[in-house]
């Protein structure tokens, strides 16, 4: 796993998974990765999932929400987001940096919701949205 110098935050490249869509002024970057535990790296890694909104010009990110496992359950996180500010920036800078053909793909697209494509740039069919609520 990769480690920020800064605040010791590890991110799990090779674990990374994401779809992404086109909204009006923003790309939304769905992604799932393990990370060390934020709070304590000691304890090991855990699964998070991280909704964000990122601006297609500026690649700036203007939203987003955390998802986290908790035993069998994908609960939001209602912590503190100071710490994972790093996994933000180190999440979004992947999306950028490592995978031009799919951030270029959705930045330059005109708004559509339901056209959804992954990290490889294959078109997906999204769940329902009941069934993202429920997960």
């Amino acid at each position: 796993m990769a480690t920020s110098a800064m605040t010791g935050v590890s991110f799990d490249r090779d674990s990374l998974t994401f779809t992404g869509r086109r909204l009006p002024n923003v790309v939304e970057i769905v992604a799932e990765f393990e990370a060390l535990k934020v709070s304590n790296p000691d304890e090991g890694p855990r699964y998070y999932s991280v909704t964000l909104l990122i601006d297609p010009k500026t690649g700036s990110v203007s939203g987003r929400t955390w998802w986290i496992k908790r035993g069998q359950e994908i609960v939001a996180y209602e912590g503190g987001k100071d710490k994972l500010r790093s996994l933000e920036k180190q999440v979004r800078d992947e999306v950028l940096k490592n995978y031009p053909e799919v951030w270029d793909l959705l930045a330059q697209r005109a708004p559509d919701p339901n056209y959804v494509v992954d990290h490889l740039g294959h078109v997906v069919k999204p769940d329902p949205p009941l069934i993202r609520r429920l997960l």
